[in-house]
């Protein structure tokens, strides 16, 4: 059995409720890449943004906008391709072209009245808590719906940080299973929590639960010899990874990896 628990933190304080969920967002397609955004575009409207989710018949913790929008890229103009209800999953292009007075042309409602900037998250991708932290960032700014300025932010290094079992799998390939006693048939475990600053180098190493002194040091020692937690970023801020994890020390996983 394992386990692992991983959270980025930012340099300063966030504070988020207890209450919070996983939000669902706005999606913007560009060139070949879909992109998660960090806020709607129509937030720049708050008469508009605030029609819009009027008419919803409940706004769902995990949607605060109410409905989800499709937005494109082309030629660098920004356009509005659909728009949905969150809560019965509809279309509601109609709805907006009534509030905007305007019609969508081949399929597309140009956005020529957003003016601001917003953040798209794309690539691989770590559950944090209540949000996803994504492997690549692009700061957008946009002019009367004109692309004007790009700004990138991607995470590197991030090998072992991503992949739980890349954690796992070095851990007890480079595990001396000398240590144990072959004839011990019950199942050992540690428990770890390590935090990495900002360029990714390990800070901290505390065990949540032991499998004693000669499994911990070996644990520690292992852990110490990953290069590198990564460098991520999240709405263009740099973040420190934290993680924790389990590694059971059983017969079995000793057959597998002793050499």
């Amino acid at each position: 059995m394992k386990s692992i628990v991983v959270v980025l933190v930012f340099t300063s304080v966030i504070q988020i409720s207890s209450f919070a969920t996983l939000q669902e967002t706005d999606i913007l397609i560009w060139n070949s890449d879909t992109l998660y955004l960090n806020k709607s575009p129509f937030e720049s409207l708050p008469d508009v943004y605030q029609k819009i989710r009027e008419k919803e018949e409940g706004i769902s913790s995990g949607c605060w906008n109410g409905f989800i929008a499709e937005w494109i890229i082309i030629d660098n103009t920004l356009y509005l391709q659909n728009i949905y209800s969150h809560f019965t999953g509809k279309k509601i292009n109609r709805r907006v072209e009534k509030i905007l007075d305007r019609k969508f042309e081949n399929g597309c409602l140009k956005a020529d009245w957003y003016s601001g900037e917003f953040i798209g998250g794309y690539g691989r991708y770590l559950h944090c808590m209540f949000y996803i932290v994504y492997e690549k960032e692009r700061l957008l700014k946009f002019n009367n719906g004109e692309l004007e300025e790009i700004k990138k932010f991607d995470a590197k290094d991030i090998e072992f940080s991503i992949n739980e079992d890349k954690v796992e799998d070095f851990v007890y390939k480079n595990f001396d299973w000398s240590i144990l006693d072959p004839n011990n048939k019950s199942l050992l475990g540690a428990s770890i929590y390590i935090e990495a600053n900002e360029s990714g180098s390990l800070e901290k190493l505390d065990f949540e639960s032991s499998g004693g002194y000669e499994i911990d040091n070996e644990v520690e020692r292992i852990i110490r010899l990953i290069p590198n937690w990564g460098t991520y970023y999240w709405d263009g801020k740099p973040y420190s990874f934290l993680g924790s994890y389990y590694f059971e020390f059983s017969q079995d996983k000793m057959k597998k990896y002793a050499r």
